[in-house]
This record gives C-alpha cells, sequence and structure tokens, in this order.
C-alpha cells in the first residue's frame, strides 16, 4: 500500500460529513472510479454511524491507502470492543414489521465492499472496507 491519507475527529455525528468529505477527496485522488466511491461512501456512513450511536467511542480515525490491487478505507474507534463481522445477517427477506431491528449497516457494507475485514488492535476496534482495482 501506498502511504495512507489520515483523518481523526471527535466521534459525534456532525464530525461525519467531514469524514466522507476526506475519503471522497482521497479515493479520487487515487483514481478510483466514481461508483465504487460511492459505495466506500455508504458503507462508510453506515459504519461510523454505528461507532457514534453505539460504541461509546471518543474518537473515531480514518485512513485511506491504495495499492496496485486495491483501495482500502481503515475506520479505527476507541469505543466497546465489537466485531460486526460476528453478527447474524439480518432476514432481509422476513416483512419489516417482523425483522429485528439493527444489523443492516454492516449487512449493506458486506454487500458493497469485496472485503470487510475487523482487528482489535490494541483495545481499538478496526474495521477495514476494500475495493479491488479488477472488479
Amino acid at each position: 500500500m501506498n502511504e495512507k491519507r489520515i483523518l481523526k475527529i471527535p466521534a459525534a455525528l456532525d464530525e461525519l460529513d467531514s469524514v466522507s468529505r476526506f475519503v471522497e477527496a482521497s479515493l479520487q485522488e487515487e483514481s478510483c472510479p466514481v461508483k465504487k466511491i460511492t459505495s466506500f461512501l455508504i458503507a462508510l456512513d453506515e459504519l461510523c454511524s454505528n461507532i457514534v450511536t453505539h460504541s461509546n467511542a471518543s474518537s473515531i480515525c480514518v485512513r485511506v491507502s491504495e495499492s496496485e490491487h486495491a483501495w482500502m478505507v481503515e475506520i479505527e474507534d476507541d469505543g466497546s470492543l465489537f466485531n460486526p463481522l460476528k453478527q447474524p445477517s439480518p432476514d432481509i427477506s422476513a416483512p419489516l414489521n417482523e425483522r429485528a431491528p439493527g444489523g443492516l449497516g454492516i449487512y449493506m457494507a458486506r454487500k458493497l465492499m469485496d472485503e470487510v475485514t475487523y482487528t482489535d488492535q490494541n483495545r481499538h476496534n478496526c474495521t477495514s472496507l476494500i475495493m479491488y482495482r479488477n472488479h
């Protein structure tokens, strides 16, 4: 991966627009296609909103990088440890009034991205969103 672009913000809903602008500009600089940028922004918004709303995080750090094969957006927060990938996928075939709340954000991220990973790095949540150049 080439040099990473990094943005650190307070974990607050009114800060999330700055994350979207930062990621969009960074991916544009790396010649990421508009369709892929849009997918990144949807997944990023879902995941960051969940961090702010549910994790008790005080800050969010976003890193954007690229390689010969892929673009990657990493989201790190200092909130309660939570691996979103261990959560069951929602039953999207059930009628809306019968669905359990939650779970759609990570479901959408997984559908939009080529790969989503999670690690616990020094008691920080780190979720990576990856899209391959050849897809």
